[in-house]
């Protein structure tokens, strides 16, 4: 029997490989299966003040986007800026001392934000000798608010660790300082499993339940608890990366991280049987009218379970400005990651994106002109909006759209034709949607979901893959049995999906007189009757 797909990703701490470059890390990450990593900015793999930081940083990004990896930034080297004493200076030290921890955090949301990492982790430090605990989170609220404002305007999240002899300890002396930070956005909890002092006696899934809206990174050491710490975290529907936290500086660590992720795995297909919760996909939906204009219920109501009171109402405004104005849809496209956030509503799309998505079906134009706007603003984005824009083509392509005048037909076709030419495996996902299997070939459809299978994404597009692998197409079939010859750079969810695509094709050996025509051996073309 085939695993079932966790519901999160794995990722491993780069502290372990002290021994090894960094570029040699990613590769053996990436081979073994891993879905991402956390990164120390520390002397070793990537110095924050080295000279050639620009160059370090570009080279970096190239190969997370080759081996299709995820990372989040870790700021809490123990001797980056004092080699004699561990997280010193803190930002509850006085004056130019407090100010060079602060300038290092400012420094890593600005390299999380190049490096494509949407959060950086953090310590308090811990507390200087002599100092009152009233001055000392005075001291340490200004700091954290310094680095939120900048946090904020790269939509970065900041992951503060409550750890052992830190200021900030224990989630009841977190949960003080998120009341003192005004409930800022992008203040996130990260939790290391094997400091169970953190949770102050509390039972885990009461401790979890309490503080899902704020998790946003994880790290475990491997114990025998691994099971139930992952069935907590399935059941709160965490989202972030679950990273392997192994013993620094191991002269074995690509086989402590092999027999790490192993572990982990083989926990997640032990978990007992979750609850089953009915989730219609964010696709074509119902949807409701809205001053003549269709805007999807499924997006609007997830989005109003997921969103601050303050992203919310910027939200409402918004969608009223965009259907009276058009033109203005430039500017809070842009705005709409900041304002709505990068918090995950289920397993697919963030805040900002299924914002970005409303928005866009708010616009009173179809056809060639509401192509042309779409167009427009996925050239003038970034990745993020580019994602959005070609996710939202399900959307603005859905039947109801198409029967009132306002569907986009084939027009933005070549959208999907440039992100599928693209290297960055996060647009061709994107691009794989209902959109796509309803207006591509069979044949280059089919083709983009195995590419994603082979990079090890799993995107919604490989239940329409099994879907266009109904026709006969030998090219597919034979890149499908290519996949597992190398099962080892093959994750165990990637390997599940690559098997059950191959068993529907063999299947469609034995069957295809039964389930329709087949490409006649001269080539002709398939029928598409879908």
């Amino acid at each position: 029997m085939n695993p079932p797909f966790a519901p999160f990703a794995f990722g491993c701490r780069t502290s372990v490989f002290t021994h090894h470059r960094l570029h040699d890390v990613l590769t053996i990450l990436a081979d073994l299966g891993y879905d991402g990593l956390a990164l120390s900015l520390d002397h070793n793999h990537l110095d924050p003040f080295a000279s050639d930081l620009p160059q370090r940083v570009d080279s970096i990004v190239q190969r997370l986007r080759w081996h299709d990896l995820s990372l989040v930034v870790e700021a809490d080297a123990p001797f980056l800026l004092d080699p004699w004493d561990r997280h010193q200076p803190t930002m509850m030290d006085a004056g130019a001392l407090a100010k060079s921890r602060i300038e290092m955090l400012l420094q890593s949301v600005h390299l999380a934000a190049d490096l494509g990492a949407e959060t950086v982790k953090l310590v308090s430090g811990p507390t200087p000798a002599g100092l009152s605990e009233a001055e000392a989170w005075h001291r340490l609220t200004r700091g954290i608010e310094a680095v939120l404002a900048l946090a904020e305007r790269y939509g970065i999240s900041l992951a503060l660790e409550p750890a052992p002899g830190m200021s900030v300890d224990t989630l009841g002396r977190f949960l003080e300082l998120v009341e003192r930070v005004d409930h800022h956005q992008c203040l996130g909890l990260a939790l290391d499993f094997g400091n169970p002092s953190v949770w102050e006696g509390k039972e885990l899934a009461a401790y979890l339940d309490g503080i899902a809206s704020r998790l946003v990174h994880v790290q475990m050491a491997g114990s025998d608890d691994d099971n139930s710490v992952l069935a907590a975290l399935r059941d709160i529907e965490y989202r972030g990366l679950v990273c392997a936290d192994l013993s620094a500086g191991s002269l074995d660590a690509p086989q402590a991280a092999h027999r790490a992720l192993e572990q982990m795995c083989i926990a997640v297909m032990d978990l007992p049987p979750a609850a089953v919760v009915d989730e219609e996909p964010l696709r074509t939906g119902p949807v409701a009218e809205s001053n003549g204009l269709s805007a999807p219920l499924s997006v609007a109501s997830l989005l109003s379970m997921g969103l601050e009171p303050s992203a919310q109402a910027w939200l409402n405004e918004a969608v009223v400005r965009v259907a009276m104005d058009p033109g203005v849809i430039v500017e809070l496209f842009s705005e709409a990651g900041s304002r709505c956030g990068q918090a995950r509503l289920n397993g697919l799309w963030t805040a900002g994106e299924a914002a970005r998505v409303l928005l866009l079906s708010t616009l009173p134009l179809g056809g060639e002109e509401l192509a042309a706007s779409v167009g427009d603003l996925y050239r003038q984005g970034g990745q993020p909006e580019q994602r959005a824009v070609l996710r939202a083509l399900d959307v603005l392509d859905s039947e109801e759209r198409r029967l009132s005048g306002h569907g986009l037909g084939e027009c933005a076709l070549p959208l999907i034709h440039e992100a599928l030419r693209s290297d960055d495996m996060a647009l061709v996902e994107a691009a794989i949607g209902e959109y796509a299997a309803n207006h591509l070939p069979a044949e280059e459809y089919s083709q983009a979901v195995l590419a994603c299978v082979q990079h090890e994404i799993t995107p919604d597009g490989v239940s329409k893959f099994c879907e266009a692998a109904r026709y006969e197409i030998p090219g597919d079939r034979d890149a499908a049995r290519r996949v597992p010859l190398a099962p080892q750079h093959l994750s165990w969810s990637a390997r599940s999906t690559v098997a059950t695509l191959l068993q529907h094709l063999f299947d469609q050996d034995r069957s295809a007189t039964e389930d329709g025509p087949s490409s006649t051996p001269g080539g002709s073309e398939p029928s598409q009757a879908r």
